[in-house]
């Protein structure tokens, strides 16, 4: 069942954001605290509800800091878990499977992007029939807004797979950035483009291209799309510190989901040179279509979607069992 903004803000306002009681137990304050650090592939607004977490002290709560470091470079992020730099990192729950079929142990702990962050767009005045994605397809240039490997890239592989197309015979990918799908289909290289905001309405607005003429979010519903990942030792060793953790990560998204009004301080300071304007038609589009989820639970059925994206994409080989890439007891 879908869930109104409506009904998100009613299920997420209550105790879980109410003030630590006078009578908690002693924890750890100040420069006394261990601080855990979060490895992030990117600095973006779908990552807003850990950033909440942060500002607003909700893991402090729990007796320890969180700082978040950005690590760009392709498996970065993974790697700076696995080599013990990091205490977990964000990313889909299939950067999990890839390490399983390795032979590393990473689990997904609490949601962060609880849908399917991507769009697909196509130039002004195209003929696109949704319910024909082979034919609307076929003999074209889909810019992918992404490397092989990133999440825009691996859905655009996907649909094309998915409606019986083959690569390139059928379609041209052509990878590239965000900001270089934008340019090609400026330049009449590319006739169709993944997209995400805040780029998405940047494209609409220029002319460049249309309103989406598929969405992610519409198309899969819940879907495993970003998580906070840590190793499998960690769950064993530190349960409680984990535990702790999904507590402040579940107050994050509470945050943000029940007080629009109140994020704007926390998205200046995370985003300083985002105009106004981006960050609306961030907001906006992750409410409209509910990107986030108010308790953090990653479902079954949520893997099954996106393992199925990242097969059909090449980039997972074989299938993965839920258990062996996510935990779902914390949530």
């Amino acid at each position: 069942m879908t869930l109104s903004r409506r009904a998100f803000t009613k299920l997420a306002a209550g105790s879980a954001l109410a003030a630590p009681s006078l009578a908690a137990p002693f924890i750890a304050r100040g420069a006394d605290m261990p601080m855990l650090t979060i490895s992030e592939p990117l600095h973006g607004i779908g990552y807003l509800p850990l950033y909440a977490a942060i500002s607003n002290g909700y893991f402090e709560q729990q007796g320890f800091k969180v700082r978040v470091l950005l690590t760009e470079s392709g498996a970065g992020h993974t790697n700076a878990v696995l080599s013990g730099d990091a205490f977990g990192f964000i990313g889909g729950p299939e950067h999990n499977a890839y390490a399983y079929l390795k032979g590393a142990q990473l689990r997904s702990v609490v949601n962060i992007v609880n849908r399917s962050n991507n769009y697909l767009v196509t130039v002004p005045g195209a003929k696109f029939d949704p319910n024909d994605m082979a034919g609307s397809l076929r003999g074209k240039t889909l810019a992918t807004a992404g490397l092989f490997g990133s999440t825009l890239n691996s859905t655009a592989r996907y649909l094309c797979v998915h409606a019986g197309l083959k690569l390139p015979q059928d379609v041209r990918l052509l990878e590239t950035s965000q900001a270089g799908s934008l340019a090609a289909l400026k330049a009449g290289q590319a006739q169709l483009s993944m997209a995400n905001e805040p780029l998405l309405t940047e494209g609409v607005e220029g002319g460049i291209w249309s309103q989406p003429v598929w969405s992610g979010p519409q198309a899969f519903g819940d879907y495993a799309y970003t998580a906070i990942n840590v190793p499998k030792e960690t769950i064993d060793k530190k349960h409680d510190q984990v535990a702790g953790f999904v507590k402040g990560m579940v107050k994050g998204l509470q945050f943000v989901l029940s007080r629009p009004p109140e994020l704007n301080g926390i998205i200046k300071k995370e985003f300083p040179t985002m105009s106004d304007k981006a960050v609306k038609a961030t907001l906006d589009r992750y409410f409209a279509d509910q990107l986030w989820s108010p308790d953090g639970k990653i479902t079954e059925a949520a893997w099954d979607k996106a393992e199925a994206v990242v097969i059909a994409a090449g980039l997972l080989k074989q299938k993965v069992d839920y258990k062996n890439v996510i935990d779902p007891e914390f949530t």
